[in-house]
């Protein structure tokens, strides 16, 4: 588990966070059971945290900003141009205080949002790092209009979740920051709007919270709330510290169902570093995704009362069946190594994939999850998508190398550990062009997102899909 976990991990991880001055606070809602989050984590640790960023490698080194828990840096062109629109919006309602058109959609009254799922919504986004119990959270959410003037971007350094000081081996740096740029750190959450639905991420093994930015900014961009952890036991530090070869303690042990329970719990009654959220957000309008073994985990959380709708993104676990989910998007690439789109024959990943009903590919999970007529199912298919298609993970660094190989180069501790099983043959970022990929994913996730928690209708969008999207070579819907 370790060993792919790595795989994972390299190829994951070494794209992720800047660090910041600033620690993340702690939660102190209550958990179900009566407990308070930000007790002692199974590492050990208190929930309480000061003077850290809060990522794998406890440094928090600037990357441009000097400001915040994971610095800011120059924005990335966007992409949305030239998208034929499809699918149609809520219904119009007059400008509301602020002057510009307003939206109604599950009770809640958003600004428009353009009718094409993979074009950017009216707000710029905000980002946060908190800390909910044992985890470290990246909150992605829509701004107040007009408070990022002056403020820098964030880029994350994926360095900064190497374990230990192995961040100083890497000798040029993978920074990530989200396709379209426009993310900022500590704007205030546009109150004149909302409640805004929830989603939750779960990163992959050997991943970090913000391996996927792009699509954590895309969505907050159009009207959500997103929150994305780094999980204890999954995450690339824990993966990479718990080899021999490194022998670091790691964050805890891996028990992400948990994980996620705390976190809605804590979003119910949003408190301390969470007070900014209250009163903004409808927890009862919840959904999940997850990526690779966070996809496969994912698809196992339906039973929970709050989720209405899960995305799994290169997984191969069947969903599970609930009485109050209404939507599911399988969304993967077709030339996927790692979880394989059609075939079981060589997909290695299963091996993490323990939880919940195995399928070994991501057409099985599909096939046999619920459908019709209570539950709306898609399954989209990337050509030439690697297991990383749907991620951020295939940027390249200065010296045109993503940050897996960057990590292998610069003899990055654990990593030697990875490659008994195949690194290169799991840093799988296919041929698709990496920001085809994501918009193709932003696009399907966010019309499944805006269909069920947003009551917005978005048959069209799904009809056109491969229209708009010529490089999706497969798409399928559950009649």
């Amino acid at each position: 588990m370790r060993l792919w976990a790595f795989r994972s991990v390299l190829l994951s991880s070494f794209v992720a966070a800047a660090a910041c001055s600033s620690s993340p606070a702690d939660i102190g809602a209550s958990t179900p059971s009566g407990g308070k989050l930000g007790g002692s984590s199974s590492s050990g640790a208190s929930g309480a945290t000061s003077g850290s960023a809060g990522t794998g490698s406890g440094s928090a080194a600037s990357s441009g900003s000097g400001q915040g828990t994971a610095g800011g840096g120059p924005g990335m062109p966007d992409n949305d141009s030239g998208v034929a629109a499809s699918g149609g919006d809520a219904p119009s309602a007059p400008n509301d205080a602020s002057g510009t058109n307003a939206t109604t959609g599950c009770g809640s009254a958003l600004l428009s949002v353009p009718s094409d799922p993979g074009v950017r919504g009216p707000w710029k986004v905000g980002v946060q790092t908190v800390t909910i119990g044992r985890l470290t959270v990246e909150v992605t959410y829509p701004a107040q209009p007009g408070t990022e003037s002056g403020k820098p971007e964030v880029t994350y350094n994926a360095a900064d979740w190497l374990p230990g000081t192995e961040a100083t081996k890497v000798k040029t740096p993978t920074f990530l920051a989200p396709v379209g740029g426009d993310l900022y750190r500590g704007l205030p959450i546009d109150a004149a709007h909302g409640p805004y639905p929830v989603i939750i991420n779960i990163h992959g093994t050997a991943s970090f919270r913000v391996a996927n930015i792009s699509m954590l900014t895309h969505w907050a961009s159009r009207g959500f709330v997103v929150v994305s952890a780094d999980y204890p036991g999954l995450g690339l530090h824990d993966m990479l510290a718990s080899t021999i070869d490194c022998n670091l303690p790691t964050t805890g042990s891996q028990n992400v169902p948990t994980d996620v329970t705390t976190q809605i719990t804590a979003l119910a009654s949003p408190t301390g570093p969470l007070a900014f959220l209250a009163g903004h957000i409808d927890t009862n309008r919840l959904g999940i995704t997850g990526h690779s073994q966070g996809a496969c985990i994912t698809a196992t959380l339906a039973t929970d009362p709050h989720v209405q709708v899960v995305v799994p993104m290169a997984g191969s676990v069947a969903v599970t069946s609930s009485s109050t989910l209404k939507g599911i998007a399988f969304i993967a690439g077709i030339d996927d190594k790692v979880i394989t789109y059609n075939s079981a024959l060589g997909s290695i990943g299963n091996v993490v994939c323990t939880q919940g009903n195995l399928q070994q590919s991501d057409t099985g999970a599909y096939t046999a999850s619920p459908g019709p007529p209570a539950v709306k199912k898609r399954l989209v298919g990337i050509t030439g998508g690697g297991h990383l298609s749907v991620t951020d993970l295939c940027t390249l660094n200065a010296a045109k190398v993503d940050a897996a190989h960057e990590a292998i180069n610069d003899k990055v501790c654990g990593v030697g550990d990875a490659v008994i099983i195949g690194l290169a043959a799991l840093d799988d970022c296919g041929t698709v062009d990496m920001d085809t990929g994501i918009h193709d994913t932003n696009y399907a996730s966010t019309a499944a997102f805006e269909e069920v928690l947003m009551c917005t209708d978005r048959s069209a969008a799904f009809a056109n899909l491969k229209q708009n999207l010529p490089t999706v070579g497969d798409y399928q819907q559950a009649q």
